[in-house]
């Protein structure tokens, strides 16, 4: 069922000079600010004026107790516009000898202050009776529309509605697009209105809230002394967009609602982590009972999976264990809501040490490279914005299936555990060197990884162009780098000798005389000899 509501529950400057009592005046000054809704009325010859005037009054005066003092005259536009009043109705006839000053009108355009002249047979009793009949129509359609939000909202969420139907509801009262996050600029709501839809037709949701963010009225959604988000409304037809009335019952509103939604996240987080905790450590037996389960959580398994682990420390002594515990909510909602902007699902589960972090797709070819090579930035930038904690993280390789996970989340862990011990920031499972073979669940196939990652290029030039560079990079093993006598044995020329070694390390990246690479060299090249049983 469509409710509607009379929205302008206040009249605008420009709506009350369409009254007829309003028809012999003139507006002298202040056109931008025709859109002033009036709250109230003031009618003030009171020298002490600025104590008794409040934000949104119109105030109508004769200016009999300033008219003599050139100060207070110069003063009273300025001090008017500061407070925020609506507008400014005068009757110059008898104090200020029919004119009101250059200055003054001057100073209303000035600052988009409604500066009204009223003719001399107005009598301000008669302005009074109208405008106040005026507000008392408008304020008991307000009391009658903030009883119906009430109903409504109560109804909306007893009913099972979510804060898409409460946003759109909000647009209907407001006449604008709404977005709504939580305090961790979590989205969970956006609502365009059609005319605004076809404004970001082509736009990525991305592009649309940080548009709707950055030109949009912002209100701070509160209950009690907690901040849950922030309610945006964007080209709204009316100012404001909502009565003080209906926007506190919506603001109080929406954060029971987004409450709600982050409980049943949590326990949805919850039972996924019991899940995934028993793929990695319990045997598995029947695959399809396996899936059965985790349909629950919309994961196949069968997919392309990847797995980090991401443990976060703090730099300095915990004096406030509820601070600390937030900053690692806001942390794990800005990752979350990070990789959500880059189009990537993402599952975070809270470990007894770390946050696992679990990545997967259907696609085989996914370039989770990308994803991989975007990860140090990220964390430098969570680092720069929470610099109480320390982050590191271990990222294993994408693989398949059930096992798949399992293999995933150790290459993960181990090379945490390493980036902890080296003192790194972020570490690549296939940047452990030799550790990937200590610790690999399928040895051989990654001794054969190994060997290709090293000495392939080696291989492939040696057969393409009719090299000895794999027979050259074994002698020099064997000789421990001693070129002469390899060119000696070889019976190749010590320059000839010397420029292979040079092919064969700009050919694989590393260096001969660094241990590291020295020995992962010396390995692959161990394991291709031992696989292919050559003796070179």
């Amino acid at each position: 069922m469509q409710t509607t509501f009379e929205t302008s529950y206040y009249p605008t400057v420009g709506e009350i000079l369409e009254l007829p009592v309003f028809s012999t005046s003139r507006l002298l000054a202040g056109v931008k600010g025709l859109d002033h809704p009036i709250l109230g009325l003031n009618l003030s010859d009171n020298p002490d004026y600025a104590s008794w005037i409040s934000e949104g009054e119109l105030m109508i005066s004769t200016c009999y107790s300033i008219c003599k003092d050139p100060q207070a005259m110069r003063d009273y536009i300025p001090t008017l516009a500061a407070k925020g009043l609506a507008g400014f109705c005068i009757k110059p006839t008898k104090y200020l000898n029919g004119k009101i000053p250059d200055e003054m009108i001057k100073q209303a355009d000035q600052y988009g202050f409604p500066l009204i002249e009223l003719p001399p047979d107005i009598q301000f009793s008669n302005i009074n009776s109208i405008l106040s009949e005026e507000l008392t129509r408008r304020r008991t359609t307000l009391l009658q529309n903030t009883i119906a939000v009430n109903q409504m909202l109560i109804r909306t969420i007893t009913e099972g509605a979510d804060l898409n139907m409460i946003a759109k509801m909000i647009s209907d009262l407001s006449s604008g697009s709404i977005l709504i996050v939580d305090s961790i600029n979590n989205l969970h709501s956006l609502f365009l209105r059609e005319c605004d839809g076809k404004e970001f037709a082509g736009f990525s949701e991305t592009q649309k809230i940080s548009i709707v963010t950055k030109n949009s009225q912002a209100y701070e959604l509160k209950l009690g002394e907690g901040s849950y988000g922030y309610l945006y409304i964007y080209h709204p037809t009316q100012n404001p967009p909502l009565a003080p009335e209906l926007l506190a019952q919506i603001s109080s509103t929406i954060p029971l609602e987004i409450t709600r939604e982050q409980s049943v996240r949590e326990h949805g987080d919850t039972l996924f982590a019991s899940f995934l905790s028993h793929l990695l450590s319990d045997p598995i037996t029947d695959d399809h009972w396996e899936q059965s389960r985790a349909n629950d959580f919309k994961l196949n398994l069968s997919d392309n999976h990847l797995i980090f682990h991401l443990k976060i420390d703090r730099l300095k002594e915990s004096v406030n264990q509820y601070r600390d515990s937030f900053q690692h909510t806001l942390l794990v909602g800005n990752i979350r809501s990070t990789f959500t902007k880059l189009g990537i699902d993402i599952r975070i589960v809270r470990t007894a040490e770390d946050y696992l972090i679990l990545l997967n797709t259907p696609e085989e070819n996914l370039d989770f490279q990308q994803l991989v090579n975007h990860l140090p930035a990220l964390l430098s930038s969570f680092s720069n914005e929470y610099p109480d904690l320390k982050l590191t993280c271990g990222c294993g390789r994408p693989h398949f299936g059930i096992n798949g996970i399992i293999q995933t989340d150790t290459e993960a862990k181990l090379a945490l555990k390493s980036a902890i011990s080296t003192g790194q920031q972020f570490l690549l499972f296939d940047e452990l060197g030799l550790l990937r073979l200590l610790h690999s669940g399928n040895p051989d196939a990654e001794s054969n990884q190994f060997i290709y990652e090293f000495l392939d290029p080696l291989i492939k030039n040696d057969l393409q162009k009719h090299t000895s560079l794999m027979l050259t990079l074994d002698y020099y093993f064997e000789y421990f780098g001693n070129i002469k006598r390899i060119s000696e044995e070889m019976f190749t020329h010590y320059n000839t000798i010397s420029y292979r070694i040079k092919n064969i390390q700009e050919l694989t990246g590393l260096d001969l005389h660094n241990r590291e690479d020295h020995f992962l060299l010396e390995t692959a090249l161990y394991l291709y000899k031992f696989k292919n049983k050559l003796a070179f």
